[in-house]
């Protein structure tokens, strides 16, 4: 916990993850929309180039000395799991309903102050210990045990939820000493280049339609990666993350305004698992930090 922390700085992360979580649902139905016609490869890849395309422009403002950092080695990581996990959830966006897609993203928060603590050396209790234990077992009910397609949703979902929740633990890390626009440019950037490998082995092409939503989930996602930033500046990440969980809410009202989708008995028994050790992180964390109550 930073000693100069105020309720007005939780608030401020709050409402930036808040900003955050809508881009995100948005994001997740244009992903939608266009895995019609693109494959997994394809969807990153243009995502990552639409997203770079954005960020030119405050580039050429900025100049290339706007992206001199001394945490090159933090960026390159956060590039490693931030994209693996975008592969992951671009292809359970594709293949799993929408709001069982993203509650494997947002089962992250409840896992962020644990890896918080390991790497960062946030404050956090024993009891947090056993609240990440309820929110994976939520996990694991979304995931729909001993259904048809358990054995190959199991790892895909659970690997989902791991590495977003190392992203957003080593957001938190950049966000200390960089600059937002700064932390969302390197990623794209290096996401961009790293995508390319694949993509160029079987390379898709969008049609007009395509384009559009492309460029819809480059701008919108690139916003979202610059709210998080802010997010994740101005408070401690076991503070503000269940905030993220809005995402899921909006995700199944969308899912089902779109695509008639209706969360089963195993999706509901899990989000509610998820919510509550949500909040109850951030119970915890808030007995870490009493003035703050």
């Amino acid at each position: 916990m930073q000693a100069t922390l105020r309720p007005q700085s939780v608030l401020r992360g709050a409402m930036f993850l808040a900003l955050t979580a809508c881009c995100y649902a948005i994001t997740g139905v244009l992903v939608r929309l266009a895995s019609s016609q693109l494959d997994n490869n394809a969807m990153v890849f243009w995502r990552n180039f639409a997203g770079l395309v954005f960020l030119l422009p405050w580039l050429l403002q900025n100049g290339i000395g706007a992206l001199r950092t001394t945490m090159m080695p933090w960026h390159l990581a956060r590039t490693a799991v931030g994209l693996t996990a975008m592969y992951l959830y671009f292809y359970s966006l594709a293949h799993f309903t929408l709001a069982d897609a993203m509650l494997f993203v947002y089962s992250a928060p409840v896992i962020v102050p644990v890896l918080a603590h390991w790497f960062l050396g946030e404050p956090i209790t024993t009891r947090i210990y056993a609240v990440v234990l309820l929110g994976l077992a939520g996990v694991v009910l979304v995931l729909k045990p001993g259904g048809e397609h358990f054995a190959w949703m199991a790892p895909v979902g659970l690997s989902c939820t791991l590495f977003t929740a190392f992203a957003f633990v080593f957001v938190r890390k950049l966000s200390v000493t960089d600059p937002a626009m700064r932390v969302v440019f390197w990623f794209t950037l290096l996401s961009t280049l790293v995508s390319l490998l694949p993509f160029a082995w079987a390379p898709q092409w969008p049609d007009a339609r395509g384009w559009l939503l492309l460029a819809g989930i480059g701008g919108v996602n690139t916003l979202a990666q610059w709210f998080l930033s802010l997010a994740y500046a101005p408070a401690p990440a076991a503070r503000i993350a269940p905030v993220s969980y809005l995402t899921v809410l909006l995700a199944a009202l969308f899912g089902w305004l779109l695509w008639d989708e209706v969360p089963d008995h195993y999706a509901i028994g899990g989000a509610v698992l998820i919510f509550a050790s949500a909040l109850l992180v951030m119970q915890q964390g808030r007995r870490l930090d009493p003035e703050l109550q």
